[in-house]
């Protein structure tokens, strides 16, 4: 008999199941998001959570390649039925959401070292580890329809002027060990890859999600798009020679 998850719950996009030793993510194929969304409400869905997904895994990797930033170990990352599929060791600790003002602030030191460490890897092209640019979900408000893109055309700069970025790194991410004051692992890596610096914004020193901080902070959301306005529209534009207005085909 196969093994029952602890825990199983559906969001838009992601099957998201636990389990006494490992978690497990499945994107949604395209006929279950058809059939989840339903009616055409008018909302625009971020980059497809395949991408995200694989985009995930990779940044995994690469973080525990190259820094010691604790993050869990990827068990298996796969493609199965038009769905991406990441399966992480689960690590024992407590979200830092849920830990006592006192014990957040213990580690609030320690979670800047690790940001600080992200930063140092560097690149000269926006995006994950495979190429991937899921930009976060932030730098969309507002954006116009030609910005929701599938597919971003590569943005390069004539220096390694990105640094890697996690872009949501809240409280909801952070596991705090169960014996002392020190992170046990850092979750939520969909959105990460190399951007400017200013993208990674300090959200876990609000115990609050990111997306509310997100809300609270429109000038910085603005800065976030703009970057979008100036720099890949007018590169993308140079580059490929076509619209950003266009729909590629399924991921």
């Amino acid at each position: 008999m196969a093994e029952k998850p602890i825990r199983t719950f559906f969001t838009d996009e992601l099957e998201c199941r636990s389990y006494a030793d490992r978690s497990y993510k499945r994107s949604l194929n395209a006929d279950e998001i058809s059939a989840r969304q339903g009616e055409d409400t008018g909302y625009v869905p971020p980059p497809p959570a395949f991408k995200r997904l694989w985009n995930e895994a990779a940044c995994l990797e690469l973080v525990r390649s190259r820094t010691d930033v604790p993050v869990p170990e990827v068990l298996e990352a796969y493609e199965e039925n038009g769905s991406f599929i990441l399966v992480q060791k689960r690590v024992p600790g407590i979200p830092m959401c849920r830990v006592p003002e006192g014990a957040r602030a213990a580690v609030m030191d320690e979670v800047q070292a690790h940001m600080d460490a992200l930063h140092t890897l560097r690149s000269d092209t926006i995006g994950g580890p495979l190429g991937f640019v899921c930009p976060p979900r932030r730098a969309m408000l507002g954006a116009p329809p030609a910005l929701h893109l599938e597919e971003w055309p590569p943005l390069t700069a004539a220096g390694p002027d990105f640094v890697f970025c996690h872009n949501t790194l809240s409280t909801q991410n952070i596991l705090i060990d169960e014996d002392a004051p020190k992170v046990a692992a850092i979750f939520g890596w969909q959105y990460a890859g190399f951007w400017p610096d200013f993208f990674d914004a300090p959200f876990f020193r609000d115990p609050r999600p990111s997306s509310v901080q997100s809300a609270h902070i429109p000038a910085e959301n603005a800065r976030l798009l703009r970057f979008f306005l100036d720099e890949i529209l007018q590169q993308g534009l140079q580059t490929t020679g076509e619209s950003l207005c266009r729909t590629p085909g399924p991921c």
